[in-house]
């Protein structure tokens, strides 16, 4: 709970909020969002769908990483902030005990053309040494990412499917499509895509930053209404778009 919202709840001053926490020997984090002893949240690694999802999630559009203070964080930014609820909900979804941090900030970034663009940029963080260790040996450098190999349900994999699609995919009326700089993960989807009978076709280029990066595409009405029956979108606007071309039923 923010220290605010603390003070407003107890009736009591900003100041002997901190100051209690101070009292009480909590670190610098806990003293912003917690009063009162600190404690291990366990959570369910049970391969389930919501599992999977944000897996998917995490491996496409997420950061985890150990902080100084002993922090073990897990985190989504963007500026999009429906993607942000999105993600918040996904979070719930498989681990309803973890508490959930919201910061927004300015965010200017510099173009190679050598103009700026100022965007209000929305995180959302969660803390969890269990999650962290588990994820960390399928996330474990820039880009690189694999399947975690404890998704071991159709389900999870349907899960995991959807949630990386959901960070990276892009969808159009001829093809839906997925990039990543790290192939090897790529492949990894492609071959969970063939569990479905989907088939995939995959591409390599240059970005903008000289890196080598990779498609994967999936084309042909067929394939693409079975991954709209079986995979999906769970980010309305892409479930939406998808629904566009290729409404369900059809």
């Amino acid at each position: 709970m923010p220290k605010y919202e603390i003070a407003s709840t107890l009736g009591r001053s900003y100041k002997s909020v901190i100051d209690y926490a101070w009292w009480i020997n909590l670190s610098s984090y806990e003293k912003q969002y917690n009063i009162g002893q600190r404690e291990e949240r366990n959570i369910d690694l049970q391969p389930t769908f919501a599992l999977g999802r944000i897996c998917g999630l995490i491996m496409g559009d997420g950061c985890i990483y150990k902080q100084k203070t002993r922090n073990y964080t897990l985190s989504f930014a963007s500026t999009r902030k429906d993607f942000i609820e999105y993600c918040s909900s996904c979070i719930r979804a498989p681990f309803p005990n973890l508490t959930l941090h919201r910061y927004n900030y300015v965010l200017t970034r510099k173009f190679p053309n050598g103009s700026e663009r100022s965007d209000m940029n929305f995180t959302v963080i969660t803390n969890s040494k269990q999650l962290y260790s588990s994820l960390r040996p399928y996330k474990f450098a820039p880009y690189q990412w694999r399947i975690p190999k404890f998704l071991n349900t159709l389900e999870a994999i349907k899960g995991f499917l959807q949630g990386i699609f959901d960070a990276e995919g892009c969808v159009s009326k001829d093809r839906i499509s997925l990039s990543s700089i790290c192939l090897e993960g790529l492949q990894e989807v492609g071959d969970k895509l063939s569990l479905f009978n989907i088939n995939p076709k995959f591409y390599a280029y240059n970005n903008q930053s000289g890196n080598t990066q990779n498609l994967m595409n999936i084309y042909g009405k067929a394939q693409i209404r079975k991954f709209r029956d079986e995979i999906h979108f769970g980010y309305l606007p892409k479930k939406e778009r998808l629904e566009q071309y290729y409404p369900v039923g059809i």
